[in-house]
């Protein structure tokens, strides 16, 4: 899985540096995709990621096991339904898929100005996957994308929980994860916290398998992939830092000289930099801050500055895992507390899942938390670890054992009745019944600056040699016409209509004539009288 996470890397890159070129068109990027897949099946046909989980291997006599797969199955089945349905999301269709399509329009990566697509200068490697998506098929393919990130960190919870436990335990702990609302609703998007979590979980893991061995390839695994997260995106220096943190503890428990562990540190930083790099180069070149929004006044969002007070932090904690708006599994608030009380039972390489989960926690109240729950996703893979660790030691207990698996699978059934309830509307698009306007027009909050043309009238009358100046939308992913938004039109754009959100003409443009109206997406399209 480590070879799978470089060069999905890689092929980000690939993409990244053709749009640099002035190379994005939808022929060359499959042509180079294929080029770049035939390329990654030659050079590692014999190992591409992890062996194949075979059901052979598994006591088909337990029905215990059976009930833990038709629980993952039905958790993979109903978020499928969701991925295969037009994008809803506010920030995919705000950035994660509207730069983009920008990009490919352009044919080239390029800053866009202004203050509406200010993401433009951060770090973009999930989006030049969605690029590539966008060239290949649509957003349902970017959807997918993400949804199979999703499988992947099942994947990987698996495997490595493998390590300790039975292949029960090991299935459990991908539920307590898959079983989150916010993950479930996170695999039906094209957002990057699924991708972020996939690079961190192994970064983790390969410091893991570093402590344990001190081979030198799971270090430079890990430094590498931690810089793809950051590629991701910048919040995962937080989890940079906190992987710092383990290096320098776990050599200094070793009795490595200062030197070396000085020396070690600053390797891993130097990896995990070097991989964002081009971003950081890209953000300083426009903006003068390679790091930016953070160590700016322009980081948006309802961002509580975090205090030193343990009463506060308590009462953040507790808020996000009971009342997030992207809800939490309550397995993780009675699991984290029993884990500090059975400490002393957990084995040397078990107390690193401890101490990770802990630590995690406290860099995520520490870190900006503007988006609220699904900020802590990166950090849930390793929390459900340790919940069936924690199990595990407690297993003796039968009554309470059978009651915490009951438990676990319970919020796993609510999250498949409520997913089940959100995604249904996306079946009759799915079965064919319903054509993408109509679903929009039904699904789509035009409340919130979004934008669909439901009735194809823009289709219609918009020709590709005109130009639309755009007064009060925000997402513009669906916007499939030639437009200049107001907050980048320069002087001496050329446009020829004007189309308004939910306001009023500006008064210099007080001549022209209203031409086309709609009440349900609450846009005036107006031309020159």
């Amino acid at each position: 899985m480590f070879n799978t996470a470089i060069l999905i890397g890689l092929y980000g890159y690939l993409i990244l540096f053709l749009g640099l070129l002035g190379f994005l068109s939808k022929g060359i990027i499959l042509i180079t995709t294929l080029i770049f897949a035939l390329t990654i099946l030659v050079i590692f046909r014999k190992n591409l990621g992890w062996r194949k989980i075979s059901l052979r291997r598994f006591n088909r006599q337990n029905a215990f096991f059976y009930i833990l797969i038709a629980t993952l199955f039905l958790l993979g089945f109903i978020n499928l339904i969701g991925v295969l349905g037009p994008e809803l999301a506010f920030d995919a269709l705000w950035y994660h898929l509207t730069l983009p399509k920008l990009y490919l329009q352009n044919g080239s990566f390029y800053f866009v100005p202004g203050g509406t697509l200010y993401y433009s200068v951060m770090p973009q490697l999930t989006e030049m996957l969605y690029l590539a998506s966008l060239a290949l098929h649509s957003e349902i393919l970017a959807k997918i994308v993400h949804f199979i990130f999703g499988l992947g960190i099942c994947l990987s919870i698996y495997k490595i929980v493998k390590h300790f436990l039975t292949t029960e335990f090991s299935l459990l702990a991908v539920i307590v994860f898959y079983g989150n609302l916010v993950v479930a609703w996170e695999s039906i998007t094209a957002y990057t916290e699924l991708s972020r979590t996939f690079f961190e979980l192994l970064a983790f893991w390969g410091i893991v398998k570093w402590i344990e061995d001190r081979q030198l390839k799971w270090f430079v695994y890990s430094g590498l992939i931690i810089g793809l997260a950051i590629s991701t995106k910048l919040l995962s220096f937080g989890t940079l830092g906190l992987l710092l943190i383990f290096i320098f503890a776990y050599s200094f428990k070793l009795k490595d000289p200062i030197i070396k562990i000085f020396k070690n540190m600053v390797t891993y930083i130097c990896f995990a930099i070097l991989v964002p790099l081009p971003w950081f180069i890209h953000a300083f070149m426009n903006r003068g801050n390679p790091f930016y929004p953070l160590f700016s006044n322009d980081l948006q969002g309802n961002t509580r500055i975090p205090t030193l007070s343990p009463v506060n932090f308590f009462q953040d904690i507790w808020e996000v895992f009971t009342h997030a708006a992207d809800p939490i599994s309550p397995v993780y608030i009675v699991f984290l507390p029993l884990s500090f009380l059975i400490f002393k039972k957990f084995n040397a390489k078990e107390r690193v899942f401890f101490y990770f989960s802990v630590l995690s926690v406290i860099v995520w109240y520490l870190t900006p938390r503007t988006g609220g729950g699904r900020f802590l996703i990166p950090f849930l893979p390793v929390l459900s670890m340790l919940v069936v660790l924690t199990l595990n030691l407690l297993q003796t207990q039968k009554i309470f054992f059978r009651l915490s698996v009951a438990f676990i699978l319970f919020i796993a059934f609510i999250t498949i009745l409520f997913r089940g309830m959100a995604n249904q509307r996306y079946i009759s698009y799915v079965l064919g019944r319903e054509n993408k306007e109509a679903f929009l027009s039904k699904h789509l909050e035009f409340n919130y600056g979004n934008f669909a043309d439901i009735d194809g009238y823009f289709a219609k009358k918009i020709k590709l040699d005109d130009k639309v100046l755009l007064y009060g939308f925000h997402n513009l992913y669906y916007v499939n016409f030639p437009f200049i938004d107001d907050s980048w039109v320069k002087v001496g754009d050329k446009f020829n209509y004007i189309a308004v959100k939910e306001g009023q003409l500006p008064k210099e443009f007080k001549e022209w004539k209203m031409i086309y109206s709609n009440e349900i997406t609450k846009v005036k399209l107006y031309s020159p009288k």
